[in-house]
């Protein structure tokens, strides 16, 4: 279903504060809200459905021009948005010095080592 395949992006945020969210609106009922909502962000009803990532604080939205149908081409989206996407199994501390190692020069790899070491002898 191409405007339901966004559903998953919830569970892959989960250390982001994102809301995902589908708006509705009724090219039948002209009084319906969402159409003010579409209107106010220039949105016609012949190009729905859309996905629009909304960074915290703003009302510009940006609108994702990917592959609707795939739910990766929405992760990928939101990364180059600077949401960070959780991996299935992983914790959060980890994966972020994961990054940091591979980012880092010889000598701070040893230093992320360092930190990630002392991370996991904290957790038992």
């Amino acid at each position: 279903d191409e405007d339901r395949a966004f559903l998953p992006l919830g569970e892959k945020t989960g250390w982001s504060d994102v809301v995902i969210a589908s708006l509705g609106a009724s090219e039948y009922i002209p009084e319906h809200k969402g159409r003010k909502i579409f209107a106010d962000f220039g949105i016609k009803m012949d190009e729905t459905p859309q996905f629009m990532f909304f960074p915290a604080g703003s009302t510009e939205g940006v609108t994702f021009n990917g592959d609707m149908k795939d739910t990766e081409s929405y992760v990928d989206f939101l990364k180059e948005q600077g949401v960070e996407i959780v991996l299935e199994g992983c914790l959060r501390d980890f994966d972020r010095r994961a990054g940091e190692f591979v980012a880092g020069s010889k000598g701070k790899r040893g230093e992320v080592m360092a930190m990630a070491e002392a991370e996991a002898a904290k957790l038992g």
